[in-house]
């Protein structure tokens, strides 16, 4: 949910954000010509904090502010505010024209014609492009977060003999409380060189027959009814490479 959320924000960003943020650059360069001559170095400086500053302000600051609390409920190994995170966005949106900035303010340093500049920022600060850089950054994010969770779930284990992980598969959500409808033992090996896990899950899916039985039984489902909710064995036995949604019934 959090990442369609983040999807439908960054596609319904309007236009006249990027031509605003193309204008100030523009208007910086222009306005602050005068100054390359004395330090042309902290000229272009300048101007690449405009970009940046722009691009914080319009672009990412309403996004983060938007998904602030989500990314804090949901996220792992957070920071405690989304926030703490904003350079790595404006980055991600930026870099590729800071790159090419230098030698197109050169030109208009030296001659005057904005030009090269402006043609610079059309084909790298494209709206497009940056929407997808954006989405990108976003992902990257998420999975990170679950790398450096599962890595850690993966070293207590490795502390205790008689700790297992398990891989939870939907969701019965009653009241306040929420339970897993099944689950299975998942075995994680760690390649030493990469650093990539790899998951095999058991042979055994194992049902929560108690939460679904104690479900229906609160619900107050009439007896004649329950065999529609009834869950005859607490483990199915998966064959090999079988995935356990194919015993579940997901999507039938």
């Amino acid at each position: 949910m959090l990442k369609n959320l983040i999807g439908q924000y960054i596609d319904a960003i309007e236009p006249q954000k990027f031509r605003a943020i193309t204008d100030a650059v523009v208007e910086a360069a222009r306005s602050k010509r005068g100054q390359a001559a004395a330090d042309h170095e902290k000229y272009i400086g300048k101007i690449m904090g405009v970009l940046e500053d722009k691009v914080a302000t319009g672009l990412v600051h309403p996004l983060l502010a938007l998904l602030d609390k989500p990314i804090r409920d949901s996220a792992y190994s957070a920071v405690e505010s989304v926030f703490e995170i904003e350079t790595d966005p404006v980055a991600a949106v930026t870099q590729e024209l800071a790159r090419q900035l230098p030698t197109a303010l050169n030109t208009l340093a030296v001659s005057g014609d904005e030009g090269p500049l402006k043609a610079a920022i059309e084909e790298f600060f494209d709206e497009a492009q940056a929407h997808q850089q954006l989405k990108n950054f976003f992902d990257n994010f998420a999975t990170s977060d679950a790398w450096q969770e599962l890595r850690d779930l993966h070293g207590l284990t490795r502390m205790g003999e008689n700790l297992q992980l398990y891989l939870y598969i939907c969701d019965l959500r009653f009241g306040n409380s929420l339970y897993p409808v099944a689950y299975v033992p998942v075995a994680v090996k760690q390649a030493e060189q990469s650093a990539e896990f790899r998951l095999e899950l058991d042979s055994n899916l194992y049902v929560n027959k108690r939460a679904i039985d104690y479900v229906a039984q609160e619900l107050e489902i009439p007896v004649a009814h329950r065999t529609l909710y009834a869950v005859d064995d607490r483990i199915v036995y998966l064959k090999p490479g079988e995935p356990p949604v194919e015993e579940m019934g997901v999507g039938e």
